[in-house]
């Protein structure tokens, strides 16, 4: 059991890995990039439109030499090579708690199907992605934003709160327990994430908005990936080994 746990976990983790790091490289760095730019004022906000033009395509293309030179050789190596470990970490993790569950829920010796597999994903990017985003949408790197540790708290009860909710949704058999899921999934909506009085910003807004939908975009691909390996390698591996 331990083994199967493990290699569904593991195997899963790094297929995640793999398509969230291709895809942050693709979608989301290159806004990561340009919003470092408003942050060390290479570009600023709210210029004039011309002078903001002209300004951008000279920045950009001295950072993108810049970057070619130094920091593209070894530091965005690192860099990259730290993300990808990153999102093995986080994603080898949350498969481990989906093993987790699907083994509390007696399906050690069941096989998960690739549907099943897809639904494990959907529900894991809704609690740990999409619920969150609701109240604390992702941000650009140099955001104000409020207290980093009251932001952590409401996303993670907010990441519990919501994975119960769908487990009582789709495992719950009486009404009561529905009403404790809806209960549940809209408390911290109601409570509310902690923000600032004023909301600014160095990057515009055009650029954070599009980075919130392709980071919530990376995530619903990622997630689906984790689920479905999961339940690939679930199925595959021999309980009794």
């Amino acid at each position: 059991m331990i083994k199967k746990l493990f290699a569904s976990a593991l195997f899963a983790g790094l297929a995640a890995a793999v398509v969230a790091t291709l895809l942050q490289l693709w979608l989301v760095f290159p806004l990561i990039q340009e919003a470092e730019l408003y942050e060390t004022g290479a570009l600023v906000h709210f210029g004039g439109a011309a002078e903001a033009a002209a300004e951008h395509d000279h920045s950009a293309h001295d950072h993108a030499t810049d970057g070619h030179d130094m920091a593209a050789g070894e530091f965005e190596t690192q860099r990259h090579m730290l993300t990808f470990f990153m999102n093995f970490v986080v994603y080898a993790g949350f498969a481990f708690v989906m093993g987790a569950v699907v083994s509390a829920l007696g399906k050690n010796d069941e096989t998960l199907s690739p549907r099943d597999g897809l639904l494990w994903g959907i529900a894991g990017f809704v609690a740990a992605h999409l619920a969150p985003s609701v109240g604390l949408p992702p941000e650009l790197p140099g955001t104000p934003a409020a207290d980093i540790v009251a932001r952590q708290l409401w996303w993670g009860g907010t990441i519990i709160a919501t994975a119960i909710a769908l487990g009582l949704f789709a495992y719950g058999k009486t009404a009561v327990l529905m009403a404790i899921g809806v209960v549940l999934i809209l408390a911290p909506h109601i409570i509310g994430a902690p923000h600032l009085n004023e909301h600014f910003g160095m990057a515009p807004p055009e650029l954070a908005a599009l980075f919130s939908a392709r980071s919530l975009a990376v995530g619903a691909a990622v997630w689906l990936t984790l689920g479905m390996v999961f339940a690939n390698v679930w199925s595959r591996t021999n309980t009794n080994s």
